[in-house]
Parts: C-alpha cells; sequence; structure tokens
C-alpha cells in the first residue's frame, strides 16, 4: 500500500492504510492468484497488549497493534509482509530478487514505504536501485540516524539518506517516520509515507 506535498495527498489514503479500514483485497495482501506474493503473513494476532514496545514511536504505529512481537522474531522482509501495511514493498523486493539478500543480512535498516506510497510512486520505485535507496548497510536506531545526520544508503551512487528532527520525531529526506524504531530478527524497520527519490541529497 503515505517533505508533506509528498505526504499530505497520501495522508488520507496512508491512514486507512495504517488503521483498521485496511483490508485483506489490496493487491499487496494478496497470497493467491496474479498479484500474488510469495511470502505469506502470519495470521493476524489478537491481543490487548499496548500498540507501541520499547523504543517504537510514530503516529502510524497503532496500526501495528498485536503485530510488534511476531514481527521481531523474522527477518526484515517476512516482518514486514506481517505488518499487513507494507505488501507492496514486500511485493517489489520479491519480483527484484532482493528479498532473500534482505533476509539473510546480517544487520540492515529499512526504510519502506506504505503501500499508498507505492502505488502512488509507480515503476520506477520497484527498480533495484530505488529499492536499495531505501537499505542501510548497518543497523541504527531513530536515535543512532539523527546522531549521524547523514548515512550512504545500500545504493552507494545514489547519494545518502539525510535524517533530521528530534526525540521522538525523525525524518528521512524530509519525509516524516510513521512508524520507527520496529525491530525485526535482523534490522530496524521504519515505515514512511512516500517513496524516497535516489539523488535527492548531494553525494
Amino acid at each position: 500500500m503515505s517533505a508533506f506535498r509528498r505526504v499530505l495527498p497520501l495522508v488520507t489514503v496512508v491512514a486507512c492504510g495504517l488503521a483498521a479500514c485496511s483490508s485483506g483485497d489490496r493487491p499487496g495482501n494478496a497470497t493467491t492468484g496474479p498479484g500474488a506474493t510469495s511470502i505469506t503473513p502470519p495470521a493476524p494476532v489478537t491481543t490487548t497488549a499496548p500498540a507501541i514496545g520499547p523504543g517504537v514511536f510514530g503516529p502510524g504505529c497503532d496500526s501495528l497493534r498485536g503485530r510488534l512481537a511476531a514481527m521481531a522474531d523474522l527477518p526484515v522482509v517476512r516482518a514486514a509482509a506481517a505488518s499487513f501495511v507494507l505488501g507492496e514493498w514486500v511485493e517489489a523486493v520479491e519480483a527484484a530478487h532482493v528479498a532473500d539478500p534482505l533476509d539473510g543480512a546480517p544487520a540492515v535498516t529499512v526504510f519502506a514505504p506504505v503501500d499508498a506510497a507505492f502505488e502512488a510512486a509507480g515503476p520506477a520505485a520497484r527498480q533495484v536501485n530505488a529499492l536499495d535507496y531505501h537499505v542501510l548497510d548497518q543497523r541504527y536506531d531513530a536515535a543512532g540516524l539523527q546522531r549521524a545526520g547523514g548515512v550512504r544508503t545500500r545504493d552507494g551512487g545514489a547519494g545518502p539518506l539525510a535524517f533530521g528532527g528530534s526525540g521522538g520525531q525523525l525524518t528521512v529526506n524530509g519525509v516524516p517516520v510513521l512508524c520507527g524504531n520496529i525491530p525485526a530478527k535482523n534490522a530496524t524497520l521504519f515505515v514512511i509515507g512516500t517513496v524516497l527519490t535516489p539523488g535527492t541529497n548531494a553525494r
């Protein structure tokens, strides 16, 4: 399946994609038929546990209620599939044959756009260089990214990602993080509301 010209036009759709109005009928969530992905997310967990675990932050985290514990035990692509808001990103990395390398990496940081953002960005967002621009080959939390200010991505020729904000707020290339510091088995995952453009920042 959301700076805010990029985010604001998607706010309504992203809010829906990150809340209870989401449905299993979106293409990114299909597990059978033409839009199917090969990763089948586990069934949703019904729980009264808090939506936000230790260190996890952001206005979109409520959508992950009951899923964070399961996600923490999975490598990053499978964790994203279990989120039920990142199906388009999962489908894209699978189609580009980078899902297995990501799941097999020892430690990465991933900025995964929600389904609505991928749908708005079009085919360019699914190219390998664009997908690699959303991945850091080190594991950072939000505080580490804020201290660093900028970090080289897996697509080294596309320039670094630039980080801003403080405390419980983080921006990447000016885009606010919707839910951040999400732990996966081999990664820290940040959910964002727009696709990042390679070459945005000076090399």
